[in-house]
């Protein structure tokens, strides 16, 4: 049976995470996977009505500030980037089998500016609150900090 679309209002700031199965450090930063996530994200957004503005793959998940326009762009471009992702890494480690844990969770970040940065603090914080690393900057995984600061 299929899943029902989720009702996202058009413009809505979305957080979503996907999480790798047993919490697997699958996405273990190294450049050629980070080459292949960030290709992955570049072609889901020239396919998909969907704003991409903070990506971050950490070692056993990636999270995510989405702009979707509804809830189909949401579902279509969660299902390219997961779906891709989860194939191409597996290629690279060598590995079958599945690689998410679940469905990915997508929750809807409120119109106030407040919350808004909140959300991209506590994401941004990945990796310095586990003391992986001193400054955002610094993982050497996927991270939004660097393009963030610099507009590359």
């Amino acid at each position: 049976m299929a899943r029902e679309l989720r009702f996202i209002p058009g413009g809505m700031l979305v957080e979503t995470t996907a999480r790798t199965i047993e919490g697997r450090f699958l996405l273990r930063p190294s450049r050629e996977l980070n080459d292949l996530v960030v290709g992955i994200l570049a072609r889901a957004k020239a396919r998909y009505p969907v704003e991409v503005c903070a990506p971050i793959a950490m070692s056993n998940h990636m999270q995510m500030l989405l702009c979707p326009d509804d809830g189909e762009a949401l579902a279509s471009f969660m299902e390219y980037v997961n779906g891709n992702v989860a194939r191409e890494v597996n290629r690279l480690l060598g590995r079958s089998g599945p690689f998410w844990a679940r469905r990915y969770k997508a929750i809807v970040v409120s119109d106030d500016a407040e919350d808004q940065e909140a959300r991209l603090r506590y994401l941004l914080r990945n990796g310095t609150k586990e003391g992986l690393v001193w400054s955002p900057r610094r993982w050497p995984g996927v991270h939004c900090a660097e393009a963030l600061l610099t507009g590359r």
